[in-house]
C-alpha cells in the first residue's frame, strides 16, 4: 500500500509529464522493470482523484500481491546494493582520496599569492622615543651643541645581562618594559650593539641610531669605572660624557626628523634602491596618510614609477587614480604569470602525488583490481592527466580532480565516485552537518539518481 506522501510527490511530476505528452516506462532487465512489467497504464486526473482513488488504481494495476513481494525483493537488492557502495566509499575511498589530496594540498600552498615587485619595509620609531619619560630625559641635552663625533672609546667589557640591568630609567607608562622589549628583540640586538660600543669594539658613529637613547641610559647609570679599565678617572668621566651627549643629541634628531616628516607628509627617508627589491617607508606617516585618503595600492604604484610624487601631493584623488591605474596594470601583468606558473606547478604536483599514490600501492601489493601493475596504473593515470590537461581540467577544485582521478585510476569499476561527489556537494551545500546527516541525504540522492536511470521517457507522438 502506497503512503500519501508518496502519492502527493508523485502527482505533480506526473501531471507534468502528463501535460507534455511523455510516459515513463522501465528499461529492460532492471529491477524497475520485474515491478512494472505487464502493468496497464493508469489514467485519471490529478486535480480531481481523491488518495483512494489512485491507490485502488494502482493497487488493482500492480498485481497485488505478486507486485508486492517484487517490491520487496528490489527495496532489498537496492538497500543491500547502496548500502555496500556507501560503505565501501566512506571506509576505502575517501580515506584514500584524502590521504593524496593532503599532500597534493600541501604542494600547492602559496601558488595563487601575486607577490609584490618588491618588499614594503615599514619602519617604526621605537616606543620609548614617544613616551614621556624618554623625551623628558634626551631634552637635558637639548640646548647643548653637539660634541665631536668620537671614535672607539673603552669604557669596559659589559656582558649583556649587565647592559639589561643598566638599562633602566623608570617603570612610567610602562617606559622600562618596552627599553627591555627593544633591546632583546632579534636575539638581544641592542644588548649587543651596546656591549660593543662601552667595549670600543665599535664607534657609537657605527651603531644603529635606534639605540641611541638606550645607551645614553646606559651610560647615566654607570657610576664607576669597570673593574680592568686602564685610564684615569677623569679622562674615564671625559669619555662617558662624550658619548652620553652623542648619543642623546643623536636620539633628539631622530625624534625631530619624524616629526619633520609629520608635518611634511613625507612617506620616504631615503631614496628607494629598485635593485635592492626594499622599500622602507616610514610607519607613522604611513598610516596618518591612510586615514587620509590615501591608498597602499597608490603607494606601491608611487614606487613603481620612481617615488614621482612626495608628501601631500599623494592625497590628491587625480594622482592617486593615476598611481593606482598603475598598480592595476603592474598587478595584472604579475598576475598572469603567476597563472601560467601555477597551471605547470599544479600539472607536476599531481603526477608527483599520483606516482607516490601508485608506488605506494605496489609496495604494499594492494591493488584493487586483479592482476593490476604499477606499470598499468600509472599509465591510466597518464591518460587521465592528458585528458585533463586538454581540457584545461587544472581550473577545477583540488579536492575534484584527487577525486575523479583515484576513482578513475582504482575504482572505476564502482560507483564511488558518484557517491563522494554527492557527499562533497552535501558537505558544501550545509557546512557543519552531521557525518550520519551526510550520508543519509547522499543515499536519497544516490538512490534517486540510480531509479531514474532505470526509467525510460517516451513521448506520445501527435496525432
Amino acid at each position: 500500500m502506497l503512503e500519501p506522501s508518496a502519492i502527493a510527490a508523485a502527482i505533480p511530476l506526473s501531471q507534468m509529464l502528463s501535460e507534455k505528452g511523455i510516459s515513463l516506462d522501465a528499461h529492460a532487465d532492471t529491477p524497475l522493470a520485474s515491478i512494472v512489467r505487464d502493468a496497464p497504464l493508469i489514467g485519471f486526473n490529478p486535480g480531481e482523484a481523491s488518495y483512494d482513488a489512485i491507490s485502488a488504481a494502482l493497487l488493482n494495476a500492480s498485481r497485488g500481491e505478486t507486485h508486492a513481494a517484487l517490491l520487496s525483493e528490489c527495496i532489498e537488492l537496492v538497500t543491500t546494493s547502496v548500502r555496500r557502495t556507501l560503505d565501501f566509499s566512506r571506509n576505502t575511498v575517501i580515506p584514500h582520496v584524502r590521504r593524496v589530496l593532503e599532500s597534493f594540498t600541501a604542494r600547492l600552498e602559496g601558488l595563487d599569492i601575486v607577490p609584490l615587485p618588491f618588499t614594503l619595509k615599514f619602519n617604526y620609531l621605537p616606543e620609548i622615543y614617544k613616551l614621556a619619560p624618554g623625551l623628558q630625559f634626551v631634552e637635558r641635552w637639548e640646548n647643548n651643541p653637539m660634541a665631536s663625533m668620537p671614535g672607539a672609546l673603552t669604557l669596559g667589557t659589559y656582558s649583556p645581562a649587565e647592559i639589561e640591568t643598566l638599562a633602566q630609567l623608570t617603570d612610567e607608562g610602562g617606559f622600562n618594559e618596552s627599553l627591555k622589549e627593544l633591546l632583546n628583540a632579534e636575539e638581544g640586538r641592542g644588548l649587543s650593539a651596546i656591549a660593543d660600543v662601552l667595549s670600543g669594539r665599535v664607534g657609537i658613529a657605527n651603531m644603529p641610531v635606534e639605540f641611541s637613547l638606550p645607551l645614553a641610559i646606559v651610560l647615566r647609570n654607570i657610576e664607576t669605572p669597570k673593574e680592568g679599565v686602564q685610564s684615569s678617572l677623569t679622562a674615564y668621566n671625559d669619555a662617558r660624557a662624550v658619548l652620553s651627549n652623542v648619543a642623546a643629541k643623536r636620539a633628539l634628531s631622530l625624534i625631530d626628523q619624524l616629526n619633520i616628516q609629520i608635518k611634511n607628509k613625507s612617506l620616504y627617508k631615503g631614496n628607494f634602491v629598485k635593485e635592492l627589491g626594499v622599500s622602507e617607508l616610514t610607519g607613522e606617516v604611513y598610516k596618518i596618510l591612510l586615514n587620509e585618503g590615501l591608498t597602499s595600492e597608490a603607494v606601491i604604484g608611487n614606487e613603481l614609477i620612481g617615488r614621482k610624487y612626495i608628501g601631500g601631493q599623494m592625497l590628491n584623488p587625480e594622482i592617486i587614480a593615476e598611481l593606482t591605474d598603475i598598480y592595476a596594470r603592474d598587478y595584472a601583468t604579475r598576475k598572469q604569470a603567476v597563472s601560467i606558473s601555477k597551471h605547470e606547478h599544479t600539472r607536476k604536483a599531481l603526477q608527483a602525488v599520483l606516482r607516490e599514490d601508485v608506488n605506494m600501492i605496489a609496495e604494499k601489493g594492494e591493488f584493487v583490481i586483479e592482476g593490476d601493475s604499477a606499470e598499468k596504473a600509472w599509465g591510466r593515470l597518464r591518460q587521465f592527466i592528458d585528458a585533463l590537461y586538454e581540457h584545461n581540467g587544472l581550473q577545477f577544485e583540488p579536492s575534484g580532480i584527487i577525486t575523479a582521478a583515484i576513482c578513475v585510476v582504482w575504482y572505476a569499476h564502482t560507483d564511488a565516485a558518484r557517491v563522494i561527489d554527492i557527499m562533497f556537494k552535501v558537505e558544501k551545500e550545509q557546512p557543519g552537518l552531521p557525518a550520519k546527516e551526510v550520508a543519509t541525504l547522499a543515499t536519497i540522492q544516490y538512490l534517486s539518481e540510480w531509479v531514474g536511470s532505470m526509467m525510460l521517457p517516451t513521448k506520445a507522438e501527435a496525432a
